[in-house]
């Protein structure tokens, strides 16, 4: 990233034109709509806050940690061996039927097994691709586990105003104004051969020490409304009272996995039970659903997926040198840093405007005259739930 943010198949310039909170860009196939610098909510905050989210790694009253938890693992694991199961399976049943025909049809006693033996032996390109699959599965499942690991968790510093990154595979810990930190999201549209496609992104942009550039953070989302509440996550942290803050969605476990399995028998044996109704989310409904469920986890080797998702927790927790410690410890409330004048004075225009029914790419385009594209009709929508 050099000056520019290339979203979709056009860059849009960051240093030459600097964005604003509200701000609509257009390029080839989408749309930017930038959240910050100045940063500013999206959206009217609902009572009670955000609800959880995966995406803090530790939290509390004096910083954030923002990355990856280790929420999903256990279910790549459980992808990789239930697929390689299955393939077993399915060829020694394959092998127990052929060796049982060939045993009938010759009529000698232990043919079966010779037959079965043989053909277990012979067949060594088949144990090959399976076992060829199998290596492929977890080196997809370490190698995530490796790339994660490589990028620390940005930590925002809700005292100082201020937000610590580290390039991408640097040991050299960066701090920037949180003021000045750039977030957006971007749409646009792909052709797949068969279709055209809408994709989403959210991203941030934060300065790098020489104030020239940026180091740029961009991660695919769902919709349009994921972004959003990505970066409010973010800002509600960093500019509202705690009872607005985002919780940290608990790390998977094997605790995870033995709470689970305790509710759905709870559930089961509550009632009411069916036999023709099954439901993946919700096995304990019918018979079926449960017996599917037991053998589900018997053919993904049990709690062995929980394990690979503590040690994904524990790996990737990379440790901060004795600076950044010192820089997050808690500072007395008079040394605390202030929200700057512009920042306050918007804050309080658009909260006046979203009162009355307004969004953010209406208020930049009330205040800046730009014209509002298709993204943030999709904010708008958002907003008003």
């Amino acid at each position: 990233m050099k000056q520019a943010l290339r979203d979709g198949q056009q860059d849009v310039d960051l240093v030459g034109q600097p964005p604003q909170a509200g701000e609509v860009r257009s390029h080839v196939g989408g749309e930017v709509l930038f959240f910050a610098p100045k940063p500013l909510p999206t959206a009217k905050i609902s009572e009670g806050g955000i609800g959880e989210s995966n995406q803090i790694i530790a939290m509390n009253d004096v910083y954030l940690d923002f990355g990856q938890s280790n929420n999903g693992k256990a279910y790549q694991v459980q992808v990789v061996q239930f697929i390689n199961s299955v393939g077993i399976l399915t060829m020694l049943c394959i092998f127990l039927l052929a060796a049982h025909l060939n045993g009938n049809r010759y009529g000698t006693e232990g043919m079966f097994w010779y037959y079965l033996i043989e053909l277990m032996r012979t067949e060594l390109f088949v144990w090959g691709l399976l076992c060829f699959t199998e290596l492929i599965g977890w080196f997809a499942v370490v190698q995530t586990t490796w790339q994660k690991s490589r990028q620390r968790p940005i930590r925002f510093h809700r005292q100082r105003r201020e937000v610590c990154y580290y390039p991408q595979g640097s040991d050299t810990p960066v701090i920037a104004p949180w003021e000045e930190v750039i977030a957006w999201c971007g749409t646009h549209q792909g052709f797949t051969g068969d279709a055209i496609v809408n994709n989403a992104t959210f991203g941030m942009a934060i300065p790098t020490p020489d104030g020239k550039d940026y180091w740029v953070l961009k991660k695919p989302v769902m919709l349009v409304s994921e972004a959003q509440r990505t970066w409010e996550v973010i800002r509600c942290y960093m500019e509202e009272p705690a009872e607005n803050w985002a919780k940290p969605a608990e790390p998977e476990t094997t605790k995870t996995f033995e709470n689970e399995r305790e509710v759905n028998w709870i559930f089961f044996q509550r009632g009411p039970k069916h036999w023709f109704k099954v439901d993946f989310f919700t096995p304990y409904l019918s018979y079926p659903g449960m017996v599917g469920y037991y053998l589900f986890h018997i053919l993904t080797f049990w709690k062995l997926p929980y394990w690979v998702s503590q040690w994904d927790q524990k790996f990737t927790m990379a440790s901060y040198p004795p600076s950044i410690e010192a820089w997050s410890q808690p500072l007395p409330p008079e040394q605390w840093a202030q929200p700057s004048a512009e920042l306050e004075s918007q804050k309080a225009a658009l909260k006046e405007h979203m009162a009355a029914g307004g969004t953010l790419a209406t208020f930049y385009q009330a205040n800046a005259g730009n014209k509002q594209g298709e993204l943030s009709n999709h904010i708008e929508c958002h907003s008003s739930k």
